[in-house]
């Protein structure tokens, strides 16, 4: 190489450090977005105040059964499905589910005859709102209107 031109073998081991470095930095990234994404899980796992043996305990949503009774306030998010068996001024906002923008009042009261899901006004919906009020539910595989 008279002319003064690094020749193939320095551009190949320039190419092959590039390509390393790029690919530790892909691996660093990726491991820092994986914690980053799992402390969020954790600081936004859903949780539910129930009463289980006389004694109320808040535990996350993944760990409610079928008869679990759970306590419902103003800015809870309902962790599952549950019919109310108290309610006090209690409204829900059920926008995700209907689009509705204004909060769908909620009683304890039960229903005579079969009802639609969405006409259910004893029941408090997974992935809904509590935006006023408070009440208690109990949780079920199925409920009767």
């Amino acid at each position: 190489m008279a002319d003064g031109r690094a020749g193939p073998p320095f551009e190949t081991l320039a190419i092959l450090a590039i390509v390393v470095l790029n690919v530790a930095m892909g691996f660093i990234q990726e491991a820092w977005a994986e914690r980053a994404v799992a402390a969020l899980r954790r600081m936004s796992a859903a949780r539910a105040r129930v009463v289980r043996d006389g004694i109320r305990r808040e535990i996350p949503a993944t760990e409610l059964v079928p008869g679990d009774v759970t306590r419902i306030e103003e800015g809870d998010a309902i962790p599952a499905d549950e019919r109310l068996i108290e309610a006090s001024a209690l409204r829900a906002g059920e926008a995700t589910l209907t689009g509705e923008s204004v909060p769908v009042p909620k009683d304890a009261a039960l229903l005579a005859g079969e009802a639609s899901l969405g006409n259910r006004r004893n029941m408090v919906f997974s992935g809904t709102a509590i935006v006023n009020g408070q009440g208690v539910g109990i949780q079920g595989n199925r409920f009767s209107p």
